[in-house]
């Protein structure tokens, strides 16, 4: 390789380099930020997030002339994209069953970019070279328990034996709807306490 070849090599490569930096610095766009409390959230329940405004009520964001917002539901806590769950130009969300775990942290992040949707139902370009990511404000959902209290039972005596179905989640509690002479043998956390009801109901032919 000759020097002509080499000058000409060099200038090529600072020029991709110039106009790359270029590129990188022309950019405006700047997601906004968002709340930082966690959101907890019941199983089937819709939870929605949007970036907050200054102290003096203006926008945290900053839109070039061709962008979009969107909000998008992943699993990363910083300034980036994590596996990415949803977006769309709302920020509200549901739990996805199959796709989502209970118990685990998401987050719910402004998207700004390129709009190659429309006015109204904004797309951001997730391969915008300005794309501006914000960090999320963080959302769990649980899980509903699921509790039985086991068969209907009539009883002839003083005891008897509760036999109720352990909780899919969490702990179950043992309630009376009448306490007054209730004994309660064992924790009423527990799902077979037995009972004592010194004063108890007879039927019309007694027991």
């Amino acid at each position: 390789m000759n020097n002509l070849s080499k000058t000409l090599i060099s200038c090529l490569v600072l020029l991709m380099i110039t106009s790359s930096t270029k590129q990188l610095s022309a950019c405006t766009s700047q997601a906004g930020i968002m709340s930082t409390d966690t959101l907890h959230v019941c199983a089937f329940d819709a939870v929605s997030s949007a970036m907050l405004n200054d102290a003096s009520g203006n926008p945290t964001y900053t839109l070039d002339a061709n962008d979009g917002i969107n909000y998008a539901l992943h699993t990363a806590s910083d300034s980036i994209l994590g596996t990415v769950i949803s977006i769309n130009a709302t920020g509200q969300f549901v739990f996805q069953p199959g796709t989502m775990s209970y118990g685990q942290v998401y987050y719910i992040s402004p998207v700004i970019g390129n709009n190659i949707g429309t006015f109204s139902n904004p797309i951001v370009d997730l391969t915008d070279m300005c794309l501006s990511v914000g960090a999320g404000t963080p959302v769990i959902w649980y899980e509903y328990p699921t509790a039985d209290a086991g068969i209907n039972m009539d009883v002839c005596g003083l005891n008897v034996q509760l036999d109720a179905t352990i909780p899919t989640i969490g702990t179950g509690q043992w309630t009376a709807i009448t306490t007054s002479g209730v004994n309660w043998i064992g924790s009423i956390n527990s799902n077979n306490p037995a009972l004592n009801i010194p004063n108890f109901d007879t039927n019309a032919t007694g027991c």
